[in-house]
């Protein structure tokens, strides 16, 4: 006999999303397979992400397993109504090569973010 336990529904909500961010990433490593030569191998994963000048961008903080080392964040892809290439260049430009660091995954996450939402802010002035 099995053990089920009763999920409620912010639970069920919260593995929905999870289980559509790891898809996001999947897809992501699809279409841009170098996206895997960033990441040490080994490493647990977290995702997160952040919406921009009409772009979605996808984040991924990793950190090696079994080693005590800081969560690193990067982009891992985007989409949205506006292309990355159409994105305003000149003196704000999205960096999608841009890296954030941080002892725990959120807090990486939230600093490659928070480096996103300055660029949000700089280009509506």
């Amino acid at each position: 006999m099995s053990d089920r336990r009763n999920i409620d529904p912010e639970e069920a909500a919260e593995v929905t999303r999870r289980i559509g961010q790891a898809f996001d990433f999947a897809q992501d490593v699809i279409d841009d397979p170098s996206v895997l030569q960033q990441i040490p191998d080994g490493s647990t994963l977290r995702f997160g992400g952040v919406d921009v000048a009409g772009v979605h961008v996808r984040l991924t903080a990793s950190r090696r397993s079994g080693i005590d080392q800081v969560w690193t964040a990067r982009v891992t892809g985007c989409s949205g109504p506006e292309a990355p290439s159409s994105v305003p260049r000149g003196a704000h430009h999205l960096d999608l090569e841009a890296v954030e660091t941080g002892d725990t995954a959120e807090a990486a996450l939230e600093a490659l973010a928070s480096r996103f939402h300055r660029f949000g802010m700089a280009i509506r002035q």
